[in-house]
């Protein structure tokens, strides 16, 4: 199978393709909706429960097509819930990949953190 790709990333980019297209499918369509941000982080700590190495492998890839699209979508998506109110403005979107793998432990904390304080 390796010998059907040019490097190890182009193998890893190839296995983990239909999981980053699928994020980056909720990522787009979470900009129009309400909620939508908390629904693009619980998808991808959903997809990272059911893959532990997704993270690692879109790290390892991140220079791909696919995994640059991802992070432009959720970087949209971050900014879109920053200016609605529902994330805190010193929010990164790479603060917010970092933190998929404990949000599929832990989403409500996760969520809470990355939200504003209450006035």
């Amino acid at each position: 199978m390796f010998r059907r790709f040019p490097t190890k990333e182009a193998l890893i980019g190839a296995v983990i393709d239909v999981h980053v297209r699928d994020l980056t499918a909720v990522a787009v369509a979470a900009r129009t909706e309400v909620g939508g941000f908390e629904r693009f982080v619980r998808a991808a700590a959903a997809a990272y429960a059911q893959n532990h190495s997704l993270v690692e492998a879109m790290s390892r890839c991140s220079h791909t097509p696919q995994v640059e699209a991802l992070q432009q979508a959720a970087l949209k998506l971050v900014r879109r819930a920053q200016a609605a109110g529902e994330v805190r403005r010193d929010v990164k979107v790479e603060d917010v990949l970092a933190l998929i793998p404990a949000a599929s432990q832990y989403p409500n904390v996760i969520l809470d953190g990355l939200r504003p304080p209450s006035s």
